[in-house]
């Protein structure tokens, strides 16, 4: 099983790829991203050849099709590593007085992760 879903980030430019998928060379094949940890949940960052020349892209890998269940957790703790490596890259600092955009951008991944895996 392998699905994807690329969509341009708002406002911060840059591409958030969602995967869903038990089948680590298809990644591989693709996006020419070699995986060496198992399939389950995890966040990376990478530059990939799209329509946009070398775009810098996050990627939410998610295997649902592993015994371990996809949670709203799962979803939320990835989403968090996800906004943390777009804003670290466009010079965000993160902290307690100028935690908005952070907690608006995490919203914005968790609900399109959530929006990906419900359209099986």
């Amino acid at each position: 099983m392998f699905r994807d879903k690329i969509m341009e980030f708002p406002i911060y430019r840059g591409m958030l790829c969602i995967i869903d998928t038990d089948e680590r060379d298809k990644i591989s094949e693709k996006y020419k991203i070699d995986l060496e940890d198992e399939l389950f949940a995890f966040t990376l960052e990478h530059y990939v050849d799209t329509e946009i020349k070398d775009c810098y892209c996050i990627f939410v890998i998610l295997n649902t099709a592993n015994p371990s269940k996809v949670t709203t957790g799962i979803i939320a703790h990835e989403a968090f590593h996800a906004a943390n490596f777009l804003l670290n890259r466009r010079g965000h600092k993160f902290s307690y007085d100028n935690d908005e955009a952070h907690a608006y951008l995490v919203e914005w991944i968790a609900e399109e992760v959530q929006k990906f895996l419900d359209t099986k």
